[in-house]
């Protein structure tokens, strides 16, 4: 209890799991968004004609019962224009707050970004981290999230900055896990290759920790797991849904939605992936 890294709706004990209880943010915009005694899923990622594009997220909230009501949930979208994302990402970083979901767009001088946070003293220790794109991408940022994880980091969101051909990794340690040692699992995909390798890396006792990225370079996918652990762990696929429709919970135990992704056809088609 209290690790917002990864566990962001097990903080929630009610029993049948969590139901979308509250209207999400359509289409970000230039707004900012505030859930109080809620928690949220990612931003929406990828591109479709219809759905979703450049520059505009979708995202949900869900409120929760005591005694989880010092948490919320927070989504904001900045136009960092002539200040770089790192600086922007840098200054929202705080000891009781964990950023869980992010997307960089250049084009528009844009990136949002959603975190949770509670009331009380959190003791997350968040860093902004940069991988140079050089050879291999996936080799660069797999090297940088498996020195987290060995140091009892998480990487808990991703994105890719082209301009300045580098990925963009915040991971968090936490107080009340000072002993702790993950592995990590990266991959750079396309998106039909998403579903796939989450049902592969599930099987090996991965959960996604991380996901952004974009349709020209490809999505990054970051697995982790408690180091040894190889248990399998289930998951929930909802979609695809045609255009924007609200995620429902997935069964009757508590899962975190961890990947919003939209697929690019004619259909708009997308989906939500929840897990446990």
């Amino acid at each position: 209890m209290g690790d917002l890294r990864y566990l962001q709706w097990e903080q929630a004990p009610w029993p049948g799991g969590l139901g979308i209880q509250v209207n999400g943010v359509s289409q970000l915009g230039v707004t900012s968004a505030a859930y109080t005694n809620a928690v949220g899923v990612p931003l929406s990622m990828g591109e479709t004609s219809s759905s979703n594009s450049d520059c505009s997220w979708y995202a949900d909230a869900s409120g929760v019962p005591p005694p989880a009501i010092d948490l919320s949930v927070y989504y904001d979208e900045n136009f960092t224009n002539y200040k770089p994302a790192v600086s922007y990402l840098q200054s929202i970083l705080a000891s009781n707050a964990v950023i869980f979901s992010m997307d960089y767009e250049p084009v528009c001088q844009d990136i949002g970004v959603a975190w949770i946070q509670t009331s009380q003293g959190g003791g997350f220790d968040g860093r902004v981290e940069t991988v140079p794109y050089g050879s291999n991408m996936t080799t660069s940022i797999q090297n940088q999230a498996a020195a987290d994880g060995m140091q009892g980091r998480i990487v808990t969101a991703v994105t890719l900055d082209d301009p300045d051909q580098q990925a963009i990794l915040i991971s968090y340690g936490w107080q009340a896990d000072t002993t702790g040692s993950y592995e990590t699992a990266s991959n750079v995909l396309q998106p039909d290759q998403v579903l796939a390798t989450r049902a592969t890396l599930a099987n090996a006792g991965y959960f996604i920790s991380a996901f952004g990225g974009n349709v020209t370079d490809g999505y990054v996918l970051i697995g982790t797991r408690v180091q040894g652990d190889i248990m399998p762990r289930p998951f929930v696929q909802h979609g695809p849904p045609v255009g924007y429709t609200p995620p429902t919970d997935p069964s009757n135990a508590n899962f975190t939605p961890t990947l919003w992704f939209f697929y690019a056809n004619s259909a708009g088609a997308g989906g939500i992936l929840w897990e446990q």
